[in-house]
């Protein structure tokens, strides 16, 4: 926005020199009646007095409208780092909930869940060795078929055999969660919630300097108005006492 206020001021400025220039060279204007017509020196001087009195009062417009467009700006920035600043403390809030959540919890719960299954597991290993035990015994005291013998004795074995792989499989699984898995995600928990601490940090300290670039924005602006003001009066001032 400010290229346009500088912009406006100096084609308003143009304006100005334009509209205090004296008359062109060669015209003269009517005499008066009485006294005698006023010089070309004293009309350019008159001109330029005045031309010079309302380019200050310019000035001053232009400045009062930079400080505007300055408030403005201030309010924008700072809105804007607030914003910033509460999302960071949210993101932080809940990267801390997370981690607090997965240390109270899901962590013991993960643990206690392989757990039940690796006891599931070793229950599948003993009815599977007790089965083929009473099965084995039964074939032993009794006379079958052959066939029929073997095929009831190696379903039996197989069971026996995947109830001792679930059983390993478990074990394993649980080793490798309790070792390896949930504590890659515990640091990973970590270093979102101490990112996500510093980035509040940061968005808190680029509030405080948001606010205080916004501040001296407007001082700047102020300060220039107050300027532009005392140089048109102590123009106004030094007109007046011409006239005198």
């Amino acid at each position: 926005m400010k290229p346009n206020v500088r912009s406006l001021a100096l084609a308003l400025r143009g304006l100005v020199l334009v509209a205090g220039v004296g008359l062109p060279c060669g015209c003269t204007a009517a005499p008066e009646r009485q006294g005698s017509p006023p010089s070309p020196a004293g009309k350019e001087a008159g001109a330029k007095d005045e031309s010079s009195t309302e380019l200050l009062a310019l000035d001053v417009a232009v400045a009062g409208l930079e400080l505007e467009q300055a408030e403005l700006e201030a309010d924008a920035k700072r809105t804007e780092a607030e914003v910033a600043s509460r999302m960071a403390e949210k993101a932080r809030s809940e990267a801390q909930t997370a981690l607090a959540d997965f240390r109270a919890q899901k962590k013991a719960l993960q643990i206690d869940e392989a757990r039940l299954e690796l006891e599931v597991a070793r229950g599948g290993v003993a009815d599977a060795t007790a089965e083929l035990g009473e099965l084995e015994a039964m074939y032993a005291a009794e006379e079958f078929a052959e066939t029929t013998k073997e095929l009831v004795l190696t379903r039996g074995r197989r069971n026996l055999e995947q109830a001792r792989a679930r059983l390993d499989l478990r074990e394993r699984k649980l080793e490798e969660l309790a070792a390896r898995d949930l504590p890659r995600e515990e640091r990973g928990l970590e270093r979102a919630a101490e990112e996500a601490q510093a980035k509040a940090a940061q968005a808190k300290d680029k509030l405080k300097s948001s606010e205080l670039e916004a501040r001296i924005g407007v001082r700047k602006a102020e300060k220039a108005l107050r300027e532009a003001q005392k140089k048109l009066e102590e123009a106004k001032k030094a007109k007046e006492k011409e006239k005198k």
